[in-house]
């Protein structure tokens, strides 16, 4: 029983005589579990949103499942029987893997005949050219709302008058009303009377049902040579297919459009591999949705009518499969980001290590003078360390679920755990750890360690095959800090001995006396390597976020194309000249044209034409990212060719071919520019001067866009000035695009996690300072009681504080700079930047000196208040006590 109660009396006095040092280690832990329990939930739920942005930015039809094909309708359709192919879909749903089916509904269908055109009435009004698409759905009835008429009877036969019914917009732009008759014509099919029997709105526009039909919801109307055209969907009934035409049972001229709607984005990033891996396997398979069969045609006896397959495509698995190359790119950054910091952190461990050595010193010797092993010292300090660890553990791992809900236990259990190994390392006698590594071997083996890691990242990159984390992504960075660690502990004697070498030639002792404890060679090793982590995450940080800040804007200007611009499909040319006038546009260039036109070479492509003023174009472009290339040389014909500047997309299409014919037109390609024309939306793209054309060039030539350059930044102002003069048009600027590109939530994201790392950082530094000066405490009251006796002031004495750990700052936040400046440069070559500027090109590295600066004064900061506390600790200590301790 005493012998029991003498253990636990050590233990007390063991944890209360170093209870600082103890609380400090229990916060480092809180701050360590925190993250590490929420780090996994909150990168879980960034990359969701990542993925769940991605889906939503394609347009709900590309996300469903659709197969579109001509076909002979089978007998069953032909006798309207909808059954066996509703039966045969929803059986195909059933059989689907379950993530697949959680994400898909019942299969909807369409059956369409070729798009037809409303006649002219010869000696009537001049109406719009209606361009209708004749549909059929026996499930039409439940998504419409009849505004006026009668939902479309069936036809008595196949050339009979048949009705149809059109939105309500679209009767009124074709002037259609109810009632009223038209000849259809065109489509391959024999001309045939219609009538328009009501009009409709849909019921619930957005659902799946209407997002696959084009002109189902509103028509689409151009205007084009001063004529007016409205396309629409028509839809006749479904009770026979006799509404689409006589010629129905022919291949090319009915097509069956069946579709799964798909809601990929309520899966989480954990799902979207499988669901990828699901898509993957059933668009590969081939659905039958009729067998084989016969149908009579009247006049021409039995038509054999081939088995129907479907084979379903979407655009989802190509945005999952760039979703999860974002994750990898995303997962490496965050990695870099939180690796320095990681490893500061356990520095401050292993510096708790050293000061629960040195301040147990006389316990321990007493423990073993009672008896007491290495293994049962061990045991009790890690009784100590479980005591600080695993409480302070939960309270992060507490705070992390508060803010993150569920999340992970075993990263808590870890972090508890690592005070318990600190302190049985702390408890063990010095005789008991094995032998001692030369100094200079391990500082060899960390440098060559270092070197080796970064050739492996230049040659390999970063990123595993199966998505995880790369154990570069973690020794890479980490082993740098240590190479700088190992420049810091070599640089700082150096400095102390030029420092003392200076205070020897004046009269003050504080700094020759704070030189002489640095050149001591007193500083932890793990304070040198977690201030150049910390220091040189935070620059780090700082250098990743503005290089992806300046990729984004680079991006931005190029997808701009200049100061302002506005697209559209045809720009009214007087509105042009009025944008041209206003009192903020410097000059201001139109892009014409947009037809599709041949490009031949030794193969033919397509592509859009794109005519221009070339040296209004470079005058506007001019210090503009991304600006087209060799646009000065189109203005004029080299050897008789029409020069051109053709994009990426149509030059690998042409194989290098430099002289080609456009639209028959003898042409040479003397540039070859971006993906992307600034208001163009194709990819395959001819750009030429108009004058250079000379008799060549097209009567016809719409203004698609206008490219503007400001005498300044472009003001808000302009662009809703510009917005007022074009309602219809599509008005952007570099800032309005760089605000697009920012709401990819991996922007976000990545800001988050540098500002962690750098809020993480910062802790880190003022915690290192802090056992630095604590580990020193005690023998800095020695000398500083030596200097008082000999008459120096006690208001001079408290500044060596700050001249023993400023130096240890000043050289280890220098090394911590230059490491954050080489991290970005080594490192962030070999992740894929793509997902956060936007852009295809790299961006270069930047070096933000506003971030730089705030670093070095939060340093400072940190740097004095700790040296003031240390102080103010010291100058408690009477003269007399320091002074017969040392007697003692």
């Amino acid at each position: 029983m005493n012998r029991r109660s003498g253990v636990a009396r050590l233990l007390l006095r063991y944890v209360v005589a170093l209870r600082g040092v103890l609380a400090l280690t229990a916060t480092v832990v809180v701050v360590l579990a925190f993250f590490a329990s929420a780090a996994p939930v909150a990168l879980a739920n960034l990359l969701t949103d990542a993925q769940r942005h991605a889906l939503v930015e394609i347009s709900p039809a590309a996300r469903d499942l659709v197969d579109e094909q001509q076909i002979t309708p089978p007998p069953e359709l032909v006798a309207d029987d909808w059954r066996g192919l509703r039966d045969r879909l929803e059986k195909t749903r059933a059989e689907l893997p379950p993530l697949l089916r959680s994400v898909t509904e019942p299969a909807a269908f369409t059956l369409t005949a070729s798009t037809r055109k409303t006649a002219e009435k010869i000696g009537g009004p001049m109406l719009p050219d209606c361009y209708v698409n004749l549909t059929l759905s026996p499930d039409l009835p439940r998504h419409v709302t009849m505004v006026e008429g009668t939902l479309p009877r069936p036809p008595a036969g196949e050339r009979a008058t048949a009705d149809l019914i059109l939105t309500r917009a679209a009767a009124e732009e074709a002037r259609w009303r109810v009632g009223d008759v038209r000849v259809l014509t065109g489509g391959g099919l024999p001309d045939r009377r219609y009538r328009l029997s009501g009009t409709y709105e849909a019921v619930a526009p957005q659902g799946p049902f209407w997002r696959q039909i084009s002109g189902g919801i509103a028509p689409v109307v151009t205007t084009t040579g001063g004529r007016w055209t409205v396309a629409a969907a028509g839809w006749v009934s479904a009770e026979n297919l006799h509404g689409t035409g006589p010629a129905s049972v022919e291949r090319s001229h009915t097509a069956l459009k069946l579709w799964y709607p798909a809601t990929p984005e309520r899966l989480t990033a954990a799902e979207g591999a499988a669901l990828v891996d699901e898509l993957s396997a059933f668009t590969r398979t081939a659905v039958e949705l009729a067998p084989e069969s016969e149908v009579e045609v009247p006049g021409e006896g039995f038509m054999r009518v081939p088995a129907g397959i479907a084979t379903f495509s979407t655009n989802t698995t190509g945005v999952l499969r760039e979703a999860d190359d974002t994750a990898v790119s995303l997962t490496s950054l965050t990695a870099l980001l939180a690796s320095a910091p990681v490893a500061a952190a356990l520095c401050v461990l292993v510096l708790s290590t050293g000061l629960v050595r040195s301040r147990s010193g006389t316990l321990l010797a007493l423990a073993r003078a009672r008896g007491a092993s290495a293994t049962q010292l061990a045991a009790a300090g890690a009784v100590v360390g479980l005591i600080v660890g695993l409480p302070a553990a939960a309270l992060g791992a507490a705070v992390a679920a508060a803010v993150h809900g569920a999340v992970p236990w075993w990263p808590a259990v870890l972090c508890g755990l690592l005070p318990a190994v600190t302190a049985a390392l702390a408890a063990t006698p010095a005789g008991e750890r094995g032998p001692r590594v030369p100094r200079v071997a391990v500082e060899l083996a960390v440098i060559l360690l270092a070197v080796a890691s970064v050739v492996a990242v230049s040659q390999r990159g970063l990123g595993t095959q199966t998505g995880g984390v790369d154990p570069l992504l973690i020794a890479a960075p980490v082993l740098v800090c240590l190479a700088g660690a190992v420049l810091a502990r070599r640089l700082l004697p150096m400095l102390a001995r030029r420092v003392a070498a200076v205070q020897r030639r004046r009269t003050g002792l504080v700094g020759l006396l704070g030189a002489a404890r640095t050149r001591d060679d007193r500083v932890s090793p793990a304070a040198v390597v977690s201030l150049v982590a910390a220091l040189g995450a935070a620059t780090f940080a700082g250098c990743a976020v503005a290089t992806l800040d300046a990729g984004r804007a680079a991006t931005a200007a190029e997808a701009a194309g200049a100061d302002l611009r506005v697209s559209g499909s045809s720009l009214d040319p007087e509105r042009v000249a009025e944008l041209s006038r206003l009192a903020d546009v410097r000059a201001s260039v139109t892009l014409t044209d947009g037809s599709d036109v041949s490009v031949r070479s030794g193969t033919t492509a397509y592509a859009t034409r794109v005519l221009t003023d070339a040296l209004a174009l470079e005058d506007v472009q001019r210090d503009v990212p991304g600006a087209v290339p060799g646009v000065d040389r189109l203005a004029a014909p080299i050897d008789g060719r029409v020069p051109v500047v053709v994009s990426q997309a149509l030059a690998d299409s042409l194989e290098g071919e430099r002289d080609v014919t456009v639209d028959r037109v003898p042409s040479r390609v003397v540039a070859v520019g971006p993906a992307r024309l600034a208001g163009v939306p194709d990819q395959l793209w001819v750009l030429a001067d108009r004058d250079a054309l000379g008799d060549e060039r097209p009567e016809y030539d719409p203004v698609l866009s206008v490219l503007s350059s400001t005498t300044g930044a472009p003001p808000p102002a302009l662009a809703r000035r510009a917005a007022r003069l074009f309602p219809d048009a599509t008005v952007t600027t570099p800032a309005r695009e760089e605000t697009v590109l920012a709401e990819n939530p991996v922007v976000a994201g990545v800001d988050v996690v540098a500002g962690v790392a750098a809020a993480m950082a910062a802790l880190l530094v003022g915690v290192t300072v802090v056992m630095a000066l604590v580990a020193g405490a005690a023998s800095r009251t020695r000398d500083l009681a030596v200097v008082r006796a000999l008459g120096l002031a006690a208001r001079r004495a408290r500044v060596l504080p700050l001249w023993e750990v400023g130096l240890l700052v000043v050289v280890a936040g220098a090394v911590g700079a230059v490491v954050g400046v080489v991290l970005p440069l080594l490192l962030l070559g070999a992740i894929d930047l793509h997902p956060f500027t936007g852009g295809d090109a790299r961006p270069p590295t930047t070096f933000p000196v506003l971030w730089l600066a705030l670093v070095a004064v939060g340093a400072l900061l940190v740097t004095v208040a700790g040296a003031l506390l240390a102080a103010e600790g010291s100058a408690r200590r009477e003269l007399t006590s320091s002074l017969r301790m040392m007697g003692e």
